[in-house]
């Protein structure tokens, strides 16, 4: 239902409706609870209200954190999620401890080349670079566009996010 008044621009009621349903679910309930947070959470960040996304994914990042093993590609999901939500806001310093973790657990659990790899470089390196820390964000930011522009598989968008984080690194 929440779905269905979200596609009808119906936004407010969309979120309400997603809130009642995770309201209703019963304690135990821990993957479906995250489904429906996820989806709820997706609604927050296109409306805007980044401030209730971020408490949100921070509350589903802790569940997750102890239902599943620490290096978990789910948690690498969410640390990347949350990272980014946090650039978006400039709150750069918040968000490398975050993309730092996501970035190890990747480089651990996805096979060499991956293009989630090299996106998390790239989110990683805009993080160090809005800090002013330049000679740590260049090569991330780099090698995380180069490495990731030519998979098919990477998103269009996500490669033009890299591209956009070395312009600004150079126009730093």
């Amino acid at each position: 239902m929440a779905l269905a008044y979200w596609m009808s621009g119906k936004r407010e009621e969309a979120i309400a409706t997603q809130t009642k349903a995770v309201d209703l679910l019963p304690p135990g309930e821990s993957n479906l609870r995250t489904e429906l947070e996820e989806r709820l959470l997706s609604f927050l960040q296109d409306k805007g209200d980044l401030r209730t996304a971020e408490q949100l994914s921070r509350n589903i990042l802790a569940r997750c954190r102890t239902n599943l093993p620490a290096d978990d590609p789910a948690i690498g999901g969410l640390l990347v999620q949350l990272g980014t939500m946090l650039l978006v806001q400039s709150r750069f310093s918040d968000a490398e401890p975050l993309l730092r973790e996501c970035l190890d657990i990747r480089q651990r659990t996805l096979p060499s080349g991956h293009w989630l790899i090299d996106d998390t470089m790239s989110a990683l390196g805009g993080s160090l670079s809005g800090q002013g820390k330049f000679d740590e964000a260049e090569p991330l930011l780099l090698m995380g566009y180069d490495q990731m522009k030519d998979k098919p598989q990477a998103l269009k968008e996500r490669v033009q996010q890299a591209r956009q984080r070395i312009v600004e690194l150079y126009d730093s």
